[in-house]
Protein backbone atom coordinates (compact mmCIF):
# COMPACT_ATOMS: atom_id res chain seq x y z
CA UNK A 1 0.00 0.00 0.00
CA UNK A 2 1.23 3.44 -0.87
CA UNK A 3 1.59 6.03 1.74
CA UNK A 4 0.59 9.51 0.66
CA UNK A 5 3.01 12.29 1.55
CA UNK A 6 0.69 15.17 0.58
CA UNK A 7 2.26 15.67 -2.82
CA UNK A 8 0.72 14.59 -6.05
CA UNK A 9 1.72 11.08 -6.90
CA UNK A 10 3.73 12.06 -10.02
CA UNK A 11 6.25 14.22 -8.15
CA UNK A 12 8.76 13.31 -5.60
CA UNK A 13 11.34 15.42 -3.81
CA UNK A 14 14.19 14.53 -6.16
CA UNK A 15 12.10 15.54 -9.19
CA UNK A 16 11.27 18.93 -7.67
CA UNK A 17 14.94 19.53 -6.86
CA UNK A 18 15.91 18.71 -10.44
CA UNK A 19 13.18 20.98 -11.79
CA UNK A 20 14.25 23.86 -9.56
CA UNK A 21 17.89 23.26 -10.54
CA UNK A 22 16.97 23.31 -14.25
CA UNK A 23 14.95 26.53 -13.79
CA UNK A 24 17.89 28.16 -11.98
CA UNK A 25 20.24 27.04 -14.78
CA UNK A 26 17.83 28.46 -17.39
CA UNK A 27 17.68 31.79 -15.50
CA UNK A 28 21.49 31.88 -15.29
CA UNK A 29 21.74 31.05 -19.00
CA UNK A 30 19.24 33.76 -19.94
CA UNK A 31 21.04 36.26 -17.67
CA UNK A 32 24.40 35.30 -19.22
CA UNK A 33 23.05 35.70 -22.76
CA UNK A 34 21.60 39.07 -21.76
CA UNK A 35 24.95 40.19 -20.28
CA UNK A 36 26.84 38.96 -23.37
CA UNK A 37 24.38 40.82 -25.59
CA UNK A 38 24.89 44.01 -23.58
CA UNK A 39 28.68 43.61 -23.77
CA UNK A 40 28.51 43.03 -27.53
CA UNK A 41 26.22 46.03 -27.95
CA UNK A 42 28.63 48.18 -25.95
CA UNK A 43 31.55 46.81 -27.94
CA UNK A 44 29.78 47.60 -31.21
CA UNK A 45 28.71 50.99 -29.87
CA UNK A 46 32.27 51.81 -28.83
CA UNK A 47 33.63 50.53 -32.16
CA UNK A 48 31.05 52.60 -34.07
CA UNK A 49 31.92 55.66 -32.01
CA UNK A 50 35.64 55.14 -32.61
CA UNK A 51 34.96 54.68 -36.34
CA UNK A 52 32.83 57.85 -36.46
CA UNK A 53 35.52 59.82 -34.61
CA UNK A 54 38.11 58.53 -37.08
CA UNK A 55 35.92 59.57 -40.03
CA UNK A 56 35.39 63.04 -38.54
CA UNK A 57 39.12 63.49 -37.96
CA UNK A 58 39.89 62.41 -41.53
CA UNK A 59 37.20 64.69 -42.95
CA UNK A 60 38.46 67.71 -41.04
CA UNK A 61 42.05 67.00 -42.04
CA UNK A 62 40.96 66.84 -45.70
CA UNK A 63 39.03 70.10 -45.32
CA UNK A 64 42.09 71.70 -43.73
CA UNK A 65 44.36 70.47 -46.52
CA UNK A 66 41.95 71.65 -49.22
CA UNK A 67 41.59 75.05 -47.54
CA UNK A 68 45.37 75.41 -47.38
CA UNK A 69 45.63 74.50 -51.05
CA UNK A 70 42.92 76.98 -52.03
CA UNK A 71 44.60 79.66 -49.89
CA UNK A 72 47.82 79.08 -51.82
CA UNK A 73 46.04 79.29 -55.17
CA UNK A 74 43.89 82.33 -54.47
CA UNK A 75 45.96 84.25 -51.95
CA UNK A 76 45.17 87.42 -53.91
CA UNK A 77 41.92 89.26 -53.46
CA UNK A 78 40.14 90.29 -56.63
CA UNK A 79 40.38 93.90 -55.44
CA UNK A 80 44.20 93.68 -55.44
CA UNK A 81 44.47 92.58 -59.07
CA UNK A 82 46.03 95.18 -61.33
CA UNK A 83 44.60 95.94 -64.75
CA UNK A 84 46.92 97.02 -67.56
CA UNK A 85 46.11 98.02 -71.12
CA UNK A 86 49.58 97.75 -72.73
CA UNK A 87 51.56 94.58 -73.35
CA UNK A 88 54.86 96.18 -72.41
CA UNK A 89 53.63 96.33 -68.79
CA UNK A 90 53.49 92.53 -68.57
CA UNK A 91 56.50 91.49 -70.68
CA UNK A 92 58.46 90.17 -67.69
CA UNK A 93 55.53 88.17 -66.25
CA UNK A 94 54.34 84.59 -66.82
CA UNK A 95 51.44 84.52 -69.24
CA UNK A 96 48.27 82.67 -68.23
CA UNK A 97 45.06 81.82 -69.98
CA UNK A 98 42.57 84.01 -71.78
CA UNK A 99 39.75 85.47 -69.70
CA UNK A 100 36.47 86.86 -71.05
CA UNK A 101 33.44 88.36 -69.38
CA UNK A 102 30.22 89.61 -70.96
CA UNK A 103 27.40 91.56 -69.40
CA UNK A 104 24.26 92.23 -71.38
CA UNK A 105 21.80 94.52 -69.66
CA UNK A 106 19.48 97.45 -70.06
CA UNK A 107 20.72 100.95 -69.38
CA UNK A 108 17.62 101.34 -67.21
CA UNK A 109 19.65 99.55 -64.52
CA UNK A 110 22.70 101.80 -64.71
CA UNK A 111 25.02 103.77 -66.92
CA UNK A 112 27.47 102.47 -69.50
CA UNK A 113 30.36 103.14 -67.10
CA UNK A 114 28.69 101.16 -64.31
CA UNK A 115 28.18 98.19 -66.63
CA UNK A 116 31.85 98.37 -67.69
CA UNK A 117 32.98 98.52 -64.04
CA UNK A 118 30.80 95.50 -63.17
CA UNK A 119 32.23 93.59 -66.12
CA UNK A 120 35.80 94.46 -65.05
CA UNK A 121 34.98 93.38 -61.48
CA UNK A 122 33.81 89.97 -62.71
CA UNK A 123 36.91 89.64 -64.87
CA UNK A 124 39.08 90.39 -61.83
CA UNK A 125 37.19 87.78 -59.80
CA UNK A 126 37.92 85.19 -62.50
CA UNK A 127 41.60 86.11 -62.41
CA UNK A 128 41.70 85.88 -58.60
CA UNK A 129 40.17 82.39 -58.68
CA UNK A 130 42.92 81.27 -61.06
CA UNK A 131 45.72 82.92 -59.07
CA UNK A 132 46.67 85.74 -61.45
CA UNK A 133 47.95 89.04 -60.09
CA UNK A 134 47.64 91.15 -63.26
CA UNK A 135 45.16 91.26 -66.14
CA UNK A 136 46.06 92.64 -69.54
CA UNK A 137 42.83 93.87 -71.13
CA UNK A 138 42.86 93.70 -74.93
CA UNK A 139 40.88 96.76 -75.99
CA UNK A 140 40.72 95.65 -79.63
CA UNK A 141 39.07 92.33 -78.75
CA UNK A 142 36.81 93.94 -76.12
CA UNK A 143 33.60 95.58 -77.22
CA UNK A 144 30.72 97.81 -76.17
CA UNK A 145 27.64 97.25 -78.31
CA UNK A 146 24.21 98.78 -78.15
CA UNK A 147 21.10 96.74 -78.71
CA UNK A 148 17.47 97.79 -78.76
CA UNK A 149 16.96 101.36 -77.59
CA UNK A 150 18.29 101.13 -74.03
CA UNK A 151 20.39 97.96 -74.03
CA UNK A 152 24.15 97.52 -73.85
CA UNK A 153 26.42 94.51 -74.18
CA UNK A 154 29.89 94.90 -72.70
CA UNK A 155 32.52 92.24 -73.43
CA UNK A 156 35.97 92.43 -71.89
CA UNK A 157 38.72 90.15 -73.16
CA UNK A 158 41.94 89.83 -71.25
CA UNK A 159 44.76 87.54 -70.30
CA UNK A 160 45.93 86.70 -66.80
CA UNK A 161 49.56 87.08 -65.77
CA UNK A 162 51.50 85.90 -62.74
CA UNK A 163 54.49 87.72 -61.38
Amino acid sequence: MLVSSGLPPLYSYPDIAVTVFVIILLIILIFTIFIIDIVNSLKHFIMRRAFMILLVVLAFSQITFSQEASDKISSISWEDIQVVYQLKDVEHMTQGERLTETIKTSLNFGTKNKVQKDCLKKLKQQAAEKGYSVIYVDEQASSNKRFNKRGIKVTLVGRGYKS
